[in-house]
């Protein structure tokens, strides 16, 4: 495992290198409230087949945030990613991508087809925010109002009650979960909060809203894998409604991973593994 940083507009970007460049590559984008170390364990276990390389996107872990919320509108984000790439002078590369990342997987396949082999997404890319406000009877401003709240108030006084708190979190536990547990936050005057601020999420979130995937589902033409998450059950159902528009659309294949939640490469990482192997090869 590599770190390095890419100055891209701006930005100082925070990347993460595993494997050698003569590999297969593939770009990991991670979730939002997410680092780049989101992959660790499933770069750990497929570093001696491929190259894989995973960013801070902007906002998140080490990458600073843009300095306005226009910023992180999706097709910026897309042209600002693409300048990560051919900086990487990756050639043509596949997607391993979760939540927020598939999104922004599938915006950049659908304006750059020639430089992406396959997407692998892992439950992500696939949301439709007016379907699941309909569904969740909830809304945008009431998503936006929670993550202003969770993002900048999460925090804790030392690194043993963070720790404590995560492993509650999750299905399991591992030495490279915590590892990138403890990626997520920063040292603020004694106390731990999250890396990602509440500004930088309602920024993407209000971006999703406006550019849902669906748009450009007709302009990719590279094969899609989703692996859709099961839990919690009550999420299931919309799950499945808003896949099948995927799965009709582009032609993905769909795989359900029983007894996941959206962090299903936190939840099984030897099935990511199994299906990049398949995949990417």
């Amino acid at each position: 495992m590599r770190h390095s940083y890419i100055q891209n507009s701006e930005l100082a970007v925070h990347i993460c290198e595993w494997g050698d460049r003569d590999k297969p590559a593939v770009v990991c984008l991670h979730g939002l409230g997410s680092t780049n170390l989101s992959f660790i364990e499933v770069a750990d276990r497929l570093e001696d087949e491929f190259y894989l390389v995973s960013m801070d996107l902007p906002g998140h872990g080490k990458t600073p945030a843009f300095n306005s919320e226009a910023d992180f509108e999706i097709p910026n984000l897309v042209s600002w990613l693409d300048g990560i790439i051919e900086t990487l002078k990756l050639g043509r590369f596949y997607f391993l991508a979760h939540s927020w990342g598939g999104d922004l997987a599938l915006h950049y396949s659908a304006r750059y087809p020639d430089k992406v082999e396959k997407i692998l997404l892992l439950d992500g890319g696939y949301y439709l925010k007016e379907m699941v406000y309909a569904e969740m009877d909830s809304s945008l401003k009431q998503e936006i109002d929670f993550y202003l709240t969770d993002f900048n108030g999460y925090a804790f006084n030392n690194w043993e009650e963070f720790f404590e708190q995560e492993k509650t979190c999750y299905t399991r536990w591992s030495s490279l979960l915590k590892t990138a547990s403890k990626d997520l936050m920063r040292e603020e005057n004694g106390v731990l909060k999250f890396h990602a601020r509440g500004e930088t999420a309602r920024a993407a979130t209000n971006s999703m809203y406006k550019n849902p995937p669906n748009e450009v589902y007709s302009k990719i033409y590279c094969d899609i894998l989703l692996l859709l998450s099961t839990l919690p059950e009550n999420w299931f159902s919309i799950r499945k409604k808003m896949s099948k528009i995927l799965q009709e659309e582009t032609g993905a294949i769909v795989k359900v991973v029983p007894e996941s939640t959206h962090l299903l490469h936190w939840d099984y990482p030897e099935v990511v593994v199994v299906e990049v192997r398949l995949s990417f090869a």
